[in-house]
């Protein structure tokens, strides 16, 4: 259960290190060369938040009464759609910079 008290804190570098890169593709021109896999990061990101998502989801039943083991569950599945889903746009955005 200890893993729920930083999940914030890398919630929230991640997002700061995601609308840094945004931020540099929407003021400067597309990186080129060695810089394109910066934009690829992104997507690394956004996939470990939704594995982390379901690992924690996974573990609850044994941790958690019934009531709330189910709700992080819930929490876990709807969280993780729509972190795909951005992650999903981030995608297109990197494979159309390429």
């Amino acid at each position: 259960m200890n893993c729920y008290h930083p999940a914030p804190l890398r919630g929230g570098r991640g997002v700061r290190g995601l609308a840094m890169i945004y931020g540099r593709l929407v003021h400067h021109e597309a990186p080129t060369g060695t810089a394109v896999p910066t934009v690829w990061i992104g997507v690394g990101a956004l996939g470990q938040s939704v594995t982390a998502l379901g690992a924690l989801a996974a573990v609850a039943p044994s941790e958690l009464p019934a009531p709330y083991a189910r709700g992080t569950a819930v929490f876990a599945l709807m969280g993780g759609i729509m972190v795909w889903g951005f992650a999903m746009l981030w995608l297109v955005l990197a494979m159309g910079l390429m």
